[in-house]
């Protein structure tokens, strides 16, 4: 038998509750009792790593809720990758769709809010080229073939609710804690990588048109004005396009 067949079959029996084949040997008892050690080392890994992972979700609903929502999604989602952070993805489904959250309807997106952050943070980035020259400047240099992009690692988010608000409400102490008002609408968020910082900004209509277009490829700015152009008579905002270019959501170039 080779390694990966060892693997395969240890992790079989290892979540299957079985000791009962030719990879174990000794008391069958004893056996059994120490894979259960195994699981819950496994068990406790995985809790502790989506604790950190999603710090905001757990201040909002408590300890005791919270890690009970996490037995729950860890007792029927197996981790099948070395990365926490591919099963951790799973769980903003997995909240929406629990019993127990269903008065909680915002908490599901707060976790797509965090992992878009632990994302965007974990990107590899390179330095955000500091050209000089302003956007109409550049246009008028190199026409509409001038090629745009979205800054590199950054994460697209809507939701209905003020999600970047609860989400800055948790990053202070205890004793900031203010009455929060949780609004129904339609917000559209962009976080993206600026030095060893985060930033999340939100976008009006506009903007989130033009992040949502370059986010499925870079394109040059007239095959941006034409895309645009389907989706609204009004085409381009070139305001709301300077104004992503001079915060750096997007960056330009003449290639």
């Amino acid at each position: 038998m080779c390694l990966a067949e060892y693997q395969t079959q240890f992790m079989n029996q290892l979540f299957n509750n079985d000791s009962n084949n030719e990879l174990f040997s000794g008391d069958h008892q004893q056996t059994l009792q120490r894979l259960q050690i195994y699981r819950n080392s496994i068990h406790g890994n995985r809790v502790a790593a989506y604790q950190r992972l999603f710090t905001c979700c757990q201040k909002i609903v408590g300890n005791d809720f919270w890690l009970q929502l996490l037995d729950d999604f860890i007792s029927c989602t197996p981790s099948l990758a070395t990365d926490i952070t591919h099963s951790a993805k799973q769980l903003p489904d997995f909240i929406a769709q629990h019993h127990a959250t269903k008065d909680l309807a915002y908490l599901a997106d707060l976790a797509h809010l965090e992992l878009a952050w632990h994302d965007c943070f974990h990107q590899a980035t390179k330095p955000i080229d500091r050209n000089l020259t302003s956007l109409p400047e550049a246009v008028h240099q190199y026409g509409e073939q001038l090629q745009l992009q979205l800054a590199i690692g950054s994460q697209l988010l809507s939701s209905q609710y003020p999600v970047a608000d609860l989400w800055q409400l948790c990053q202070q102490e205890p004793e900031n804690d203010r009455p929060f008002l949780l609004t129904e609408s339609n917000f559209y968020f962009i976080l993206y990588r600026k030095h060893d910082s985060i930033i999340i900004t939100q976008l009006d209509v506009d903007a989130w048109a033009i992040c949502q277009q370059l986010h499925h490829k870079n394109c040059s700015l007239l095959e941006l004005c034409a895309n645009l152009q389907k989706l609204n008579p009004q085409g381009l905002n070139s305001e709301a396009l300077t104004q992503l270019v001079q915060n750096n959501v997007i960056t330009w170039s003449n290639a």
